[in-house]
Parts: C-alpha cells; sequence; structure tokens
C-alpha cells in the first residue's frame, strides 16, 4: 500500500473528529486539526505524480542530513507518529542490532573463488526461503556493501561505512568517530584491509563467505584503522549522500547513476557503503542493486535482488522501483557503459 493512502487513510478520520469537535471542544479540535493537516500535506505530496517533485516538503538539508527545525514544529505530528511507528515495527521485527549476513545462503555457498554463476544459483534458493521473523538493522550483502534500515541511534551505521541515504523524511543521526558497528568493533572497513576496495586482478565483487555461527561483526569489520577511527594515514574520512525519496518512490535512473558513481568512489577510497531507508526492503534495495551491478557482483535486476534476498530476505521492489532500475540499465546502455567496468570500484575488498 502507497504512503499515500496510509497517511490519508489516518489523517482523513482525525480531520473528521476535529470538525465534530470545533464547537465543544475548540482546543482539542485544534491540535487534531493540526495533526490532520501535517498528515494529509504529506499524503498529497507523495502520491504518484508529486512525488518527484516534493521530496523537498519536510525540509530535510541534503548536505548535512539534518530536518530544519521549522520542519520538527510544523510537521510535529506527522515526525512524532512517523517515529513511533518505525519504534513500534523495529521492536516487532528486531532491527535494534548490527548483523554480516545471517540468511546468507548464496555466501555460504560461495566459498573463496566461487563462480558468480554458482553464487547467483544459491542466492536464488535463498530467496525462496521464508523470511525470519525478527530481522537486523542491516545485512552485509557483499564485502563492503551493506543494506538496511534508518540507523536511528548513533553508532549503529558499521564501522568505517560512508552512508547512501535514501529518504526524504528521517534524519541523519550522528554516528560519532569510526562509526558503529552493532556486534563488533574495528575502525576498518569491511572485508579486510586492501584499502582501495579492489583486489589485485581487478576481479567483481563476491557474495561473501558466510562467517561462523556467532556472525561476529569483530570478524567482518576487522582489519588495519579505516574511516574516521583509525589513526595514522588512513583513507578520507567516510562521506555521506542523500537521494531524497518518499516511501514506496525511488529516484530516477539519473540520479541512481549519480549514487552509483558516488558508492564506486568511496569504494575506492576504501570505505565500506551502507545504503539505508527506512527499513531497507525498497529504496534503498532499488539503489544497491544498481551498485551490484555496476560493480560486476550481480549480471542484472533480477540477479541482484536475488542476492540482496539471499542475505536479507525481506527485501522487495515494488513495480516502480523495479522500473527505476530497469530504467538505470537502460540509461547506461543507451550510452555503452560497460556493466561491471563502473570506474573500477567494487564492492569487495578482497
Amino acid at each position: 500500500m502507497g504512503l499515500s493512502l496510509v497517511v490519508g487513510g489516518v489523517a482523513a478520520p482525525v480531520a473528521l473528529l476535529a470538525l465534530a469537535l470545533r464547537t465543544r471542544a475548540p482546543l482539542a479540535a485544534a491540535l487534531l486539526a493540526w495533526a490532520a493537516a501535517s498528515g494529509l500535506a504529506v499524503a498529497v505530496s507523495a502520491s504518484g505524480p508529486l512525488a518527484p517533485l516534493t521530496t523537498g516538503l519536510l525540509m530535510k538539508d541534503r548536505e548535512t542530513g539534518r530536518i530544519s527545525p521549522v520542519s520538527r514544529v510544523v510537521f510535529l505530528p506527522y515526525h512524532l507518529a512517523l517515529r513511533g511507528k518505525l519504534l513500534v515495527q523495529f521492536a516487532r521485527g528486531g532491527g535494534g542490532g548490527a548483523r554480516h549476513g545471517g540468511w546468507g545462503a548464496a555466501q555460504a555457498a560461495a566459498a573463496d573463488g566461487a563462480s558468480l554463476a554458482g553464487a547467483g544459483a544459491s542466492a536464488a534458493a535463498a530467496a525462496t526461503m521464508p523470511a525470519p521473523l525478527r530481522e537486523p538493522l542491516f545485512n552485509e550483502i557483499v564485502p563492503g556493501l551493506y543494506v538496511g534500515g534508518w540507523p536511528r541511534r548513533g553508532g549503529q551505521v558499521p564501522a568505517g561505512s560512508s552512508v547512501l541515504d535514501v529518504t526524504c523524511e528521517l534524519p541523519r543521526v550522528p554516528q560519532g568517530e569510526g562509526g558503529g558497528g552493532g556486534d563488533g568493533g574495528g575502525g576498518g572497513s569491511s572485508g579486510g584491509s586492501s584499502g582501495d576496495g579492489a583486489d589485485a586482478e581487478g576481479r567483481p565483487l563476491r557474495p561473501r563467505q558466510r562467517r561462523g555461527a556467532t556472525g561476529s561483526a569483530a570478524a567482518a569489520n576487522g582489519g588495519g584503522g579505516g574511516g574516521n577511527g583509525g589513526g595514522g594515514s588512513g583513507p578520507p574520512s567516510p562521506s555521506y549522500l542523500n537521494l531524497p525519496c518518499w516511501d514506496t518512490h525511488t529516484p530516477t535512473p539519473a540520479a541512481i547513476e549519480r549514487a552509483v558513481a558516488w558508492a564506486l568512489g568511496e569504494r575506492r577510497a576504501g570505505h565500506s557503503i551502507y545504503v539505508h531507508c527506512a527499513h531497507g526492503h525498497g529504496r534503498s534495495a532499488t539503489v544497491a542493486g544498481a551498485v551490484l551491478i555496476a560493480s560486476g557482483a550481480a549480471s542484472d535486476a533480477p540477479g541482484a535482488v536475488r542476492l540482496m534476498q539471499a542475505a536479507r530476505p525481506r527485501v522487495r521492489l515494488n513495480r516502480r522501483q523495479a522500473a527505476a532500475l530497469d530504467g538505470w540499465v537502460a540509461l547506461r546502455a543507451g550510452r555503452g557503459v560497460e556493466m561491471g567496468a563502473g570506474g573500477g570500484g567494487t564492492c569487495a575488498a578482497e
């Protein structure tokens, strides 16, 4: 169900209640009317034809990821309702801690040197498995590429990761020096200490090999001092990119291409990438799928989705998101860009 229908469906009865109480309880009616107006403004703005044009409604700064204090006041009822909804969903479905894989059937089958075709077959098998009842905040899809939900507290971003934020409604939460990492520490980028984001032979990234039953992030994030947390002459500090997008919608193919170029550049700088939306199922997966294709981890859009579902089974692209990913593939094909030749950057630091 689209965001407009959900928010509008809640706001409309609130507006009717405010109308009914306008004479008997004017203060309560005014507060309800404020809440209804906030929700209806979002519902209309996030509707199909308007959604690409109204991502600035909530006044999120694209450079810093902060939401304006004016928006926090004007749209306070919407912000509070959204936070409450996310807190309940995170509490019911997990998302409180970081996990690296866990449902990685493709990773389990892909030992070092395994072919992409073999890994893709395993990913297809994993995609048929039922989703776990409790989902971690994020999963590592391949070495150096994480997909997940909104990191609502400091320290929830994988250590040394640059953040690709595909939301317009949620603020960037300061993560502190060196990022988070959830289950484990370590200041280095995920996947080892190679630092340049590509192996010596320029091979495309591979699905990560499943680790022990503990899924220790200390093993996944181990290595030298990287990102903000490392001392000495490490890579530049991880950076932040915002592609503002309403829930259930998607960035344009041109915006996806900009995100892909940014992500591959960050990998060349030695950083892992954390792509997130609200839950890590649709918007973020659309962009991460393009990164997988551009870097050579997946050969096409269905393969990229299978690869993500192998690690994060609840990944689902709706029709407009699948169309946007297909549109990005067509955009690259029209420019004569060879997939897997995205400027030398991959998501595997192996």
